[in-house]
């Protein structure tokens, strides 16, 4: 007969010896209490030693004999070497026993989850159960957890040989976060006197440029026999004059290696992230599945997807220098394969290298809404702002406002105010600095879009409301959320009251904020027809994403291609004109701050299949700065 039993949800935990000494006293006391005891049954005392076992302890309400208590003290030690894996413990065979009967002796069936996803690591045991008077009591020692275990090798060991680590690759194959020849340079200790080790640690830092007092201190913390790595560098990274300088200089040295690397220090890293040694709190998190010095994922996708990256580890189970118990194969990582394009990648982050300030360039296929290139400029901290970045989108969220006049009942043609200001609630907002005098006065919709006359659509914002404004933002991207398998926002337009709060959304200034992605997913949204929700982990479990209350319409997307049309053609974007293919855009201007007022400049741009924003938190204007970054980039 096999009884299966369910453990409890307790945690084991490191008693202190105060405490273990006073549960010895209390099992020992019990053991040898002379009160009246309840009748008990071996079957019972069985099925409440498996579970408590299968919780990581047996003290509580098993009866034990005085003897156990040594192995039932050294119990949650025992799991806890056992990687922190918990036993799933069940009842086998019990002996016959008779009325008369004062021992007997059950079989206790365990199996060890070790390595998720690995085949558990099973055996059984036999535990003696004795008659104390009334009470059936379990008489537990070391071999009872596990044939080899004895009062001094009371402890398993694991040991684990890392799996191959699979890549991150991008949407033709293309390895991008693989493993890559590096370089350590740094100073043999043992190959140089004493006396002269800190003259040379001084020479090589200055060689490979880092702080020579910072690597000074950690030479001297190192053991007399150190190799002290002072950088690691891409082999590319070290030329052959370099090479020559550190073989000059006595104890230097270098050491080839390898890492897992993007292609180039930049690449996509906010959002590839970083692969390296494991640190104290990613070990800590793991609950024993990943030791010191592993090698995981840190940040960005790396860390999100390590435990797919990094495979299962060969793992072996033993007794402490004993024998070898149980082994589960190796098996490699599952790489991970995004949509971005090595190539137009690489070209976005070298137009941004230049760049002083936050700035990102973000490339969408509308036709399968994947993203090609999330560029992030240096500026920005290492943070993703392609993906992260929350800014006022200026001008370029005209696009939605405008859609909410087409469905107010405006057309292209239709008259609109461009005054040189609008006053609204007492305050009075005006067109940007270069904006033309000849496109002041009664224009219509499509010049005021074209020339991005910010009055004519604050002086129409009273034919819209709020929700109609948070109604065209959904239905071309914004305004949702949902899990795609990597961090990222896109934007929204908060609900606003009549007045000044909405004439200032409809120009993308004051709750208004979006991301360079976000707008992105705009200007494609435009190109497909459709709402575009952007996609990058090409295998991600998409959820249901659900219809935008009001969707857009072939023909409103056909009237805002053609209104992005003339922006190139007669209006803020004809830097673009002379690009092949037909090119829509929209500029955009964005002030933010006060004394001084500062400007994030815009430009998104669309052309065959492909949607682009271009972003430069400190800029002057859309057209002054993110002009040229979104020409080269849609150069050939």
């Amino acid at each position: 007969m096999r009884i299966p039993v369910v453990p409890p949800r307790l945690v084991p935990v490191r008693r202190a010896p105060a405490v273990l000494a006073g549960l010895v006293a209390l099992l020992l006391a019990v053991a040898g209490c002379s009160a009246p005891e309840p009748e008990s049954d071996p079957r019972q005392v069985a099925a409440q030693l498996a579970s408590y076992l299968s919780a990581g302890h047996v003290w509580g309400e098993v009866p034990l004999t005085a003897e156990s208590e040594p192995a039932a003290l050294a119990y949650p030690e025992l799991v806890m070497s056992a990687a922190g894996a918990f036993p799933t413990v069940t009842v086998g065979q019990i002996d016959p026993y008779g009325a008369f009967s004062t021992r007997t002796a059950v079989r206790l069936d365990w199996s060890w989850d070790v390595v998720p996803g690995a085949q558990p690591w099973t055996y059984s045991t036999r535990a003696d159960l004795i008659q104390d008077g009334k009470m059936w009591r379990a008489n537990l020692q070391m071999p009872q957890f596990h044939p080899e275990l004895t009062a001094t090798s009371d402890r398993f060991e694991v040991r684990r040989s890392a799996a191959e680590r699979a890549p991150i690759v991008d949407r033709a194959g293309t390895e991008l976060i693989t493993r890559r020849t590096v370089q350590r340079i740094g100073i043999d200790k043992p190959s140089v006197d004493a006396d002269a080790q800190e003259d040379s640690a001084r020479a090589l830092a200055r060689a490979v440029d880092v702080d020579p007092d910072t690597f000074v201190k950690k030479l001297r913390a190192a053991g007399p026999k150190a190799f002290v790595e002072a950088i690691v560098l891409r082999e590319e990274d070290v030329s052959d004059a370099l090479a020559a300088r550190i073989e000059k200089i006595r104890g230097g040295r270098i050491e080839l290696d390898d890492a897992y690397l993007a292609p180039t220090r930049e690449f996509a890293r906010p959002l590839l992230g970083t692969v390296g040694p494991a640190t104290d709190e990613i070990v800590a998190e793991s609950k024993g599945r990943i030791d010191a010095g592993d090698i995981v994922g840190l940040s960005g996708l790396s860390r999100r997807y390590d435990e797919r990256l990094r495979g299962v580890p060969e793992t072996s189970l033993r007794i402490a220098d004993g024998p070898e118990l149980w082994t589960a194969e190796a098996a490699r990582g599952k790489p991970l394969k995004v949509t971005l394009d090595a190539d137009l990648q690489a070209r976005a982050e070298r137009l941004l290298a230049e760049t002083d300030s936050a700035s990102a360039i973000v490339a969408i296929r509308p036709s399968d809404q994947q993203i090609l290139v999330a560029a992030s400029g240096p500026g920005g901290d290492g943070e993703s702002t392609a993906t992260m970045g929350r800014y006022p989108p200026g001008s370029t969220f005209k696009i939605v406002t405008v859609l909410a006049l087409l469905r107010a009942g405006l057309s292209p043609d239709s008259p609109v105010e461009c005054t040189r200001q609008a006053s609204i609630d007492g305050r009075k907002i005006g067109n940007y600095s270069d904006y033309p005098e000849s496109a002041l006065g009664t224009i219509t919709l499509r010049e005021a879009f074209a020339q991005s006359c910010n009055t004519a659509l604050i002086n129409a914002s009273a034919k819209i409301s709020s929700d109609d404004l948070r109604a065209a933002a959904e239905a071309l991207g914004l305004n949702h959320d949902a899990d795609l398998g990597y961090p990222f926002w896109l934007g929204e337009a908060p609900p606003t009251g009549p007045g000044l709060d909405q004439a200032v959304a409809m120009i993308g200034q004051g709750e208004v904020l979006a991301t360079p992605l976000g707008m992105a997913s705009v200007a494609a949204s435009v190109a497909a027809g459709e709402r575009v929700t952007p996609r990058l982990i090409t295998d991600a479990e998409v959820p249901p994403l659900g219809e935008p209350a009001r969707p857009l319409t072939a023909k409103e997307a056909d009237t805002l291609r053609g209104l992005m049309r003339s922006v190139v053609t007669d209006g803020s974007a004809r830097m673009l004109d002379d690009l092949p293919g037909e090119v829509g855009a929209k500029t955009g201007t964005a002030e933010y701050g006060a004394d001084p007022v500062g400007t994030h400049a815009w430009l998104v741009a669309t052309r065959d299949n492909l949607a682009v924003a271009v972003f430069v938190a400190d800029g002057r204007s859309g057209a002054r700065d993110a002009g040229p970054l979104m020409r080269d980039f849609l150069s050939d």
